[in-house]
């Protein structure tokens, strides 16, 4: 798994895509889970990077907790069936009470 922390965009795309290729490289064709529960946002140079690294490599990602960011450019470009999203923040909402507006 690879959690990721703090904005991805422009000014942090070339150690997101170093980050990801070593963590599909670790995973070895197997399924890699990105963690973005600690990215307030992920502009769609963050998102070239995810599918970079899909591409290059035969890894299954799986995007953990996108922000609301991504989740939105994933949906409008019609990519929400190219990763498989996780969003375990609904599922602990549900355990400890707290409602998310």
């Amino acid at each position: 798994m690879l959690r990721l922390f703090g904005p991805c965009d422009t000014t942090t795309e070339t150690g997101l895509r170093m980050q990801l290729r070593r963590a599909a490289a670790t995973a070895e064709g197997r399924q890699l889970v990105v963690d973005l529960s600690d990215v307030p946002f992920m502009d769609a140079t963050g998102l070239a990077s995810l599918i970079e690294v899909q591409a290059l490599t035969s890894t299954r990602l799986t995007i953990r907790n996108p922000p609301w960011s991504l989740t939105r450019i994933l949906s409008a470009l019609n990519l929400t069936g190219r990763f498989r999203i996780e969003d375990t923040r609904l599922s602990e909402s549900r355990h400890t009470g707290h409602r998310i507006a």
